[in-house]
């Protein structure tokens, strides 16, 4: 699990993370993996060079998104499925 150069302690907290996940019921699943997808957007703003437009994501690829991590929640996957978040 995790990705090349990624600490034990990175690894161990993606591990906790998830194991906490597989514990919630389907409807606050929904709302981590909304959480998530804020935060990542809010990242890549952040990232972005001053100057630089920023480029909206459509509602419904941000939802195609999530359900189809939810899916692979629901599936119990590793956290290596979610790019070593």
């Amino acid at each position: 699990m995790g990705t090349k150069g990624q600490s034990n302690q990175s690894i161990m907290s993606d591990q906790i993370i998830f194991t906490q996940l597989q514990q919630l019921p389907d409807a606050l699943k929904k709302e981590v993996m909304d959480f998530i997808g804020f935060l990542l957007e809010k990242h890549r703003a952040s990232s972005q060079p001053t100057g630089t437009p920023k480029q909206p994501k459509k509602g419904k690829a941000t939802n195609t998104e999530l359900e189809e991590a939810i899916k692979i929640v629901q599936a119990g996957c590793d956290m290596s499925s979610f790019g070593g978040l």
